[in-house]
């Protein structure tokens, strides 16, 4: 009886751990997507800067 409870109460802890991993990945793979979301944003103004005032091939005085 007390090794089944043993078992019952390990195993519920092992869920519990599994859900909290769970919910760490889904927060990184949110912000994994928002960084990518900005690194293109960036992109795109940097581009956009660059036809606009091209960048200096000579050193700055």
């Amino acid at each position: 009886m007390i090794t089944l409870i043993g078992a019952m109460m390990t195993g519920g802890g092992y869920l519990n751990e599994l859900q909290q991993h769970e919910r760490r990945i889904t927060a990184l793979e949110e912000s994994n997507k928002q960084l990518n979301m900005i690194n293109e944003r960036t992109a795109r103004i940097e581009a956009k800067l660059e036809m606009i005032a091209p960048p200096k091939s000579g050193p700055m005085p």
